[in-house]
């Protein structure tokens, strides 16, 4: 990817300078250590740029972690117990409140994972049409759960043929299953659902009926509706949400040239 000449670093910047810095500053702020942000992370022995960090307080105050005078608030104390991007910790925590545990977990795991949807040249039109059979409100994140959930509600001896015949990478769903079990026991651990869960156990429960796991773990009943979860989303996600305008015309849809998109 580089060309024989180009010059090159002789060491790879230390990670707090190429990741996002929501979860330095909230454990900052977890240990109360002097001074803000800014200063506290000043004082690393390899900084990150100050932009950097003032970014990440705009952005924890934005998602109500933080409060203006940069204290932790109730939602930001529950957030620095959870190994997650603060918006997954966040939609995690609001899916909790609303009993949508579950499907907030698949989410959240799913954002972290690659896409179990798979296009193989020779047969994309038909790998497309299957995904578009999963959506749901026209959002990528609801067609992961929906394809999940049918994955996760079969057999497995049936699980391998289904995600061969709808496109699906089983790889992937596993890994997604896998990280949910880890998530809801980080989830106990901070005393955010019952206490004692545990991955391992998470899964024993998931063979014995068939699934996951984590559904029964927590006990939840009934599943909410796709509303509910559209709703989730954007306020789990807020402020990365994307509005799509299409206005109509007399003929009908809009022309693709007047479609236009915005990042609230």
């Amino acid at each position: 990817l580089f060309p024989s000449d180009a010059p090159l670093q002789a060491y790879t910047d230390p990670e707090v300078r190429r990741v996002a810095l929501e979860q330095l500053v909230l454990r900052t702020k977890a240990l109360n250590l002097p001074g803000c942000a800014a200063e506290v992370c000043a004082r690393l022995p390899e900084p990150p740029a100050a932009e950097a960090v003032t970014s990440a307080v705009v952005t924890l105050v934005g998602i109500g972690a933080l409060t203006q005078c940069e204290k932790l608030t109730p939602l930001g104390q529950l957030l620095t117990k959870l190994p997650v991007d603060v918006r997954l910790g966040k939609l995690i925590l609001y899916g909790v409140c609303f009993g949508a545990a579950d499907e907030a977990l698949t989410i959240a795991a799913a954002l972290t994972s690659r896409s179990p949807f798979m296009s193989p040249m020779e047969r994309r039109d038909q790998a497309d049409a299957s995904k578009l059979n999963f959506t749901l409100f026209q959002s990528d994140h609801l067609a992961v759960l929906n394809a999940y959930s049918q994955y996760d509600s079969m057999r497995n001896d049936e699980r391998y043929s289904f995600a061969r015949e709808r496109f699906l990478g089983i790889k992937t769903l596993q890994q997604i299953g896998q990280l949910k079990r880890q998530l809801l026991e980080s989830l106990s651990h901070a005393g955010i659902v019952p206490p004692g869960l545990r991955a391992g156990g998470i899964e024993a429960a998931g063979r014995r009926d068939g699934s996951d796991g984590v559904r029964s773990s927590i006990k939840q009943q009934g599943r909410p509706s796709t509303e509910l979860l559209a709703g989730l989303l954007c306020a789990g996600l807020w402020p990365n949400v994307a509005v799509i305008h299409a206005p109509k015309t007399k003929k009908g849809a809009a022309a693709a040239q007047h479609v236009r998109s915005s990042i609230k």
